[in-house]
């Protein structure tokens, strides 16, 4: 048989290897199973649930102006962008 010591070396290092892995495991199993055994507490209760003393929902005027806004700008933008076609067609034909 060929005995070469690089070999051997290398197998050690995959055991030793393997070995811290297996150890990482056995750990992360005891805690697993020490928190599956203790029993649960009960000190976390919720509150019974009470109505909110104000509504939650946004404001009309705000929705509005938002709006209103809005269609203001993109008519704008419409119309700067229709001048600029018109212009620049008559540059083309001119």
């Amino acid at each position: 048989m060929n005995r070469d010591p690089r070999n051997a070396y290398s197998l050690m290092q995959r055991i030793n290897g393997k070995s811290e892995k297996l150890a990482e495991l056995e750990s992360y199993s005891a805690v697993t199973l020490n928190d599956v055994e203790t029993p649960v507490s009960h000190k976390f209760m919720l509150d019974r649930a009470s109505a909110s003393d104000k509504k939650a929902y946004p404001k009309r005027l705000a929705i509005i102006l938002a709006g209103s806004l809005g269609a203001l700008l993109i008519c704008i933008a419409a119309l700067v962008i229709l001048e600029y076609v018109k212009n620049d067609d008559l540059r083309i034909k001119e």
